[in-house]
């Protein structure tokens, strides 16, 4: 299958050919007829450009030849078109042949010997022929490209679709240029009298639209590189029961109940940092996604605006997410990824690097952002003489960042300063944040003091949905105090209030009359910790032990669980006893739906009010929709990490259960569950829990200094059996590498000490080389990221495999397909080193290189090594790049200055070291030396 870009591109020049051709025929006609100084000299332009066009033409069929496709063959419209561009560059060629022997005689005696050339009945008739020729290429090139445009499976209205989906004015040009080549094309089709002229707009409209979508490609690319897993998740997952009760955040007037609202003065003329504080529970996150989807908060941020565009950005921080969803590197690019999302035009001006790095080669992935690159573009988006833009970033959840508090906003007020950005942000009133904020009085809402009225709404709009409550209220007054006690006794904490209407909505349905009801809410404790303790001390005693297998899984885990890992832990806790094995097979929609039903009644009753199961649709299938676990609130989950909380629950588990063993067993169970079919989707789903069973291992060995070699070896096995993996290799990749991504040096240890492919020289070898290049290699973590979890470079690793004698001088495997063939790991390592140019600005990796490169010397690694290396163009190498490189130039170059010096006396201890070890020794030599020999 041709690239959809491709195949406009090839449309294009057909078109310019069949136009360039129809122009020198007219024009050699009207030469015919009248004789023309100016038209002779537009005859040799147009000549020049015909074969400018023919040239390029010609190469493109062979470029795009069905035996280079990889994927998919032509499909007929593409084959078709293929076929024109072969013939149009034919007829190409014959007129300028024609025109070649009419120059050539016009050299000899003028312009009226080429006009006699074209009355040469030989040419006549064959420029005739090329006439006719082109009105029928013409044709059929009409009709192809008005099917394929027309043709909703093309692959060039699917390409054009899916770069097409943010809605920018670049996407709306492309809309709008495809609608008008297709009218062009269906208005030449039904003109009753045809004529090539409009061809000519037709191939400007072609061109247009391929330099359009080009464009748009490749803003699509560097939207990827900012994008990862869960960018948008916790924004998506935060409930909206009483959004709609914010309201008067928007209304600068005060009320009996509730102060003015500072917040739409803010929006519409202020700058800086406005900050929502709140307590636990207190509702900040639903704030603040009511604010970034509210058409008044765009509308207000208009006028603050003014002439210029406003674009909004939102960040969620979230303790229980991944790593990017908790660190400023994932704030950073949310915002960019949002940015650039709704504004395309303007990455070019906020990261040229980025942007040529995005047309070098569409085959290789971005490079992943460096911190200073994201700092550097939101400068830039920043700076008023660059932007006409101005941005208004939310960023919820400060004190759930995994951080230096006072870094993150060191970082947030580094935004602010720009007139051009001003930043909504919330968190829980800790003092890191008080002694920021408090200073401005005018920019901030204490969340509690403004919603005493919001509570009073949702409790009347739930407990009156309720018939008997409704019919009970009428009849005695009481039922309205009833209420006025909630609002008073909530102390604004939404989450609070929800739990207690639940609580009361079971004592309607219980027959409860108001005194049973107010005893309920005296009952009730007003801290959201001792209704936790409370619902936590009347799980019944037969369900004890369960509830504490769950909630310990949950609470030791950073990862929301789904029913099925549940079903597999208590299937786990009860079978290990008898047999010590889960019974795993695949399931069936049917069961899959019988299992969560099941685990949703099991959870209700032995974790209720303290874990929530997520009501999911009927998608199939459901393998990959399963209803998630979670808890109804992070301090639900707080509560629980409490030290007397940790040590409760694991009196209510058996002695023998060790919950982070039980998490690796549940991961395997479920990756035994996952169709080996191939699908992409259950790829990804695998991979996933590879993951997460493999940073459960890597925890494993550090608290409890030993490696669960048998779990992961059926992990291996499952992976190297699994035909759909196998087919997916450049996604999974190989087991060792994972191995190493997760550090998991006790399980590496003893299958080099233990397993014969370890022992295998080849297989150290790869090791050695993942272990000294990963920095290089592009997963789910790569470069930057990967330091999010540790090191770049594992040292340790390479010390465990050359202290088991690996040679750095070794040849590399010849089946190692990501290394340079023919050299040896020392040398592949170095060419990897000297072609990194942006390690000159991670500092970090440029340590590890050092500590690598000084264990490397200390094993051996040949130190007169030169080699020669030519570089791709590119952002990271300059026009000085040296052709033949040394141990030292390349130390020079990737090591910052004090470790280079280091690397030098290390160098030069070790050169004279092998000198004296090539030189004759002992008494013997002294002799010889006495005499005057010298060796």
């Amino acid at each position: 299958m041709l690239d959809p870009l491709t195949t406009l591109s090839l449309a294009s020049s057909i078109i310019q050919i069949v136009d360039c051709s129809t122009k020198l025929i007219t024009n050699g006609i009207e030469l015919y007829k009248k004789g023309s100084l100016s038209l002779n000299d537009e005859i040799e332009q147009t000549t020049d450009d015909l074969k400018s066009l023919t040239e390029a033409l010609s190469a493109i069929p062979r470029q795009i030849s069905p035996a280079d496709q990889n994927v998919k063959p032509l499909s007929n419209q593409e084959r078709s078109l293929q076929q024109l561009a072969i013939s149009c560059s034919e007829v190409g060629d014959e007129l300028l042949d024609v025109l070649k022997r009419a120059k050539m005689q016009s050299r000899q005696s003028g312009w009226e010997s080429m006009r006699k050339s074209f009355r040469n009945a030989n040419n006549k008739k064959k420029i005739n022929d090329l006439e006719i020729r082109l009105k029928r290429l013409q044709d059929q090139l009409s009709f192809h490209l008005l099917a394929i445009l027309k043709d909703k499976n093309s692959s060039v209205i699917s390409r054009l679709e899916n770069i097409s989906e943010n809605g920018s004015s670049t996407s709306t040009k492309i809309g709008q240029l495809r609608n008008d080549i297709v009218a062009a094309l269906e208005g030449q089709k039904t003109a009753q009298n045809k004529c090539m002229d409009p061809l000519g707009g037709i191939g400007t409209m072609c061109h247009d639209l391929e330099e359009q979508a080009y464009l748009q490609s490749r803003a699509q690319r560097i939207l990827e590189s900012l994008h990862f897993k869960a960018i948008k998740e916790r924004q998506g997952d935060i409930k909206e029961t009483y959004a709609r009760t914010f309201e008067w955040v928007f209304s600068d007037v005060a009320s009996e109940t509730r102060p003015r609202s500072p917040f739409s003065k803010w929006l519409q003329s202020s700058d800086g940092i406005f900050w929502i504080a709140g307590k636990a529970g207190s509702g900040k996150s639903t704030l603040m996604k009511f604010l970034c989807d509210h058409s008044e908060t765009i509308r207000m941020l208009g006028i603050w605006g003014g002439d210029a565009e406003v674009t909004i950005a939102s960040h969620f921080f979230w303790s229980a997410g991944t790593k990017m969803q908790k660190l400023q590197e994932g704030l950073l690019q949310a915002l960019l990824y949002q940015i650039f999302g709704q504004c395309p035009d303007i990455i070019q001006a906020v990261c040229p690097d980025k942007w040529k790095e995005a047309s070098l080669d569409s085959a290789l992935p971005i490079d992943t952002w460096t911190r200073q690159e994201t700092f550097a573009a939101f400068e830039k988006l920043g700076h008023p003489n660059v932007m006409s833009q101005k941005f208004c970033f939310f960023v919820d959840g400060l004190d759930e960042y995994d951080g230096e508090h006072s870094d993150l906003l060191l970082t947030l007020q580094t935004l602010a300063k720009s007139s051009n950005i001003k930043l909504c942000v919330s968190s829980r009133p800790w003092n890191v944040f008080l002694e920021s904020f408090e200073v401005h009085p005018n920019r901030k809402i204490v969340l509690q003091d403004f919603t005493k009225d919001d509570i009073r709404t949702f409790v009347r709009g739930h407990l009156e949905k309720n018939d008997r409550f409704l019919s009970l209220m009428q009849q005695d007054n009481c039922y309205m105090d009833l209420i006025h006690a909630i609002v008073e006794k909530a102390e604004g904490v939404f989450l609070w209030v929800y739990l207690v209407v639940r609580s009361l909505l079971r004592g309607l349905t219980e027959e409860d009359d108001i005194a049973t009801l107010q005893h309920r809410l005296q009952e009730f404790p007003s801290a959201l910790e001792d209704y936790f303790k409370k619902v936590f001390d009347n799980v019944e005693p037969v369900y004890r032990k369960e509830t504490g297998l769950i909630l310990q899984m949950m609470s030791s885990s950073p990862w929301i669980f789904t029913t099925l890992a549940v079903y597999f832990l208590l299937q786990e806790n009860n079978i290990s006893e008898a047999t010590g094995e889960i019974q795993t097979t695949y399931f069936t929609d049917e069961e899959i739906d019988s299992i969560s039903g099941r685990m949703r009644k099991r959870i209700n009753a032995r974790c209720k009010d303290l874990v929530e199961v997520e009501s999911r649709g009927s998608e199939t299938p459901r393998l990959l929709n399963l209803p998630r676990v979670y808890f109804i609130h992070r301090t639900a989950k707080d509560f629980l990490q409490t030290k007397h909380m940790h040590s409760m629950l694991q009196s209510m588990t058996p002695p023998t259960f060790d919950v982070y063993q039980s998490i690796l067993r549940v991961h395997l169970a479920i990756l035994k569950a996952i169709p080996t079919e191939n699908d992409l989707r259950y790829v990804n789903m695998f991979q996933g829990y590879v993951g997460h069973l493999f940073c459960a291992a890597r925890t494993v060995e550090r608290m409890r200094m030993q490696s669960e070699v048998e779990i992961l070896d059926e992990v291996e096995t499952l992976q190297a059996t699994s035909e759909s993996l196998q087919k997916q290799g450049s996604i999974v990749g190989p087991f060792y590498c994972e191995v190493i991504n997760h550090r998991l040096h006790l399980y590496l240890t003893y299958k080099l000490d233990n397993d014969p492919r370890y022992l295998q020289a080849s297989m150290k070898s790869k090791l050695l080389i993942f272990a000294l290049k990963q920095v290089f290699y592009n997963g789910e973590q790569t470069f930057v990221q990967r330091r999010i979890s540790g090191e770049c470079i594992d040292l340790t690793t390479i010390k465990l495999i050359l202290e088991r004698g690996t040679s750095p001088n070794q040849p590399i495997p010849a089946t190692h397909a990501d290394s340079n063939p023919c050299c040896t790991i020392w040398e592949d390592c170095l060419r990897s080193w000297a072609g990194e140019r942006k390690l000159r600005k991670f500092l970090p990796v440029q340590k590890e290189i050092f500590e690598a490169t000084s264990l490397l010397i200390r094993y051996g690694a040949d130190l007169d090594l030169t080699f020669e290396m030519e570089f791709r163009v590119s952002l990271d190498t300059t026009k000085d790049e040296p052709k033949f490189w040394t141990v030292d130039k390349v130390m020079e170059s990737v090591l910052k200055p004090s470790d280079y010096e280091k690397i030098k006396v290390l160098l030069a201890e070790k050169r004279e070291a092998s000198r004296r070890e090539r030189e004759p020794v002992g008494v013997l030599a002294r002799v010889w030396k006495l005499v005057g020999w010298n060796s």
